[in-house]
């Protein structure tokens, strides 16, 4: 099945591809190709924009995992609390001028300088991709915050496909509820859909 591309709206990107059968669990299906229809680029410069701007969410293994890397031991975070308990759950902890407390001063995640990209919480890795289950499948976006993908800086999103599957299977992995399962997002105060196919009035985004 594919979606019907249409003319994308200026600074929108849009993407197709094949989507299997929902698999035996019920989760929407993380292993499927995705075909970049406007030639959106993208990759990370560094900017550590997001590393200042987002309250990056971790889950109680990504607390655990982040406890054992032993940071209390490293210089700089010897009275330093790493993780911060707020009032939607636990986030990483921010410095007095607003970045994220594994922020280098080579705007590099020290983390990541450590233990690898697969030890950084799932938020952090995600982004600047959106993922939004949708059914069977993946509705993948892109966040236009980010100014590598903004400037269009990078190579294609669909030479990312590899690692937004693994993202896909990270997500299903955490959820607690069939992601196919959910309910819709809730309307606004005053807001309202007309019709019943609500997707036909939104520009497609990747599927996977």
């Amino acid at each position: 099945m594919r979606i019907a591309r249409e003319t994308p709206k200026p600074r929108s990107r849009t993407y197709n591809s094949k989507v299997p059968p929902p698999l035996k669990s019920g989760f929407p299906h993380a292993d499927a190709g995705a075909l970049a229809t406007d030639g959106a680029e993208l990759d990370c410069k560094s900017c550590s924009d997001c590393c200042r701007t987002y309250a990056v969410p971790v889950t109680a293994a990504e607390r655990e995992i982040i406890a054992k890397q032993g940071w209390s031991a490293e210089p700089g975070f010897e009275k330093i609390e790493t993780v911060v308990k707020a009032s939607d759950g636990y986030h990483l902890a921010h410095t007095a001028d607003g970045a994220c407390v594994f922020l280098g001063d080579d705007k590099l995640c020290k983390i990541h300088a450590k233990f690898g990209e697969a030890a950084k919480p799932k938020a952090c890795r995600i982004i600047p991709f959106m993922m939004v289950p949708a059914g069977n499948h993946w509705r993948v976006g892109i966040r236009f915050a980010c100014p590598t993908a903004t400037a269009n800086l990078g190579r294609k999103v669909a030479d990312h496909a590899a690692a937004i599957r693994e993202y896909a299977g990270l997500m299903e992995a955490d959820a607690t509820t069939p992601l196919d399962k959910l309910p819709p997002p809730a309307l606004r105060s005053g807001q309202s859909v007309r019709g019943t196919n609500c997707s036909a009035s939104i520009p497609p985004s990747s599927r996977f």
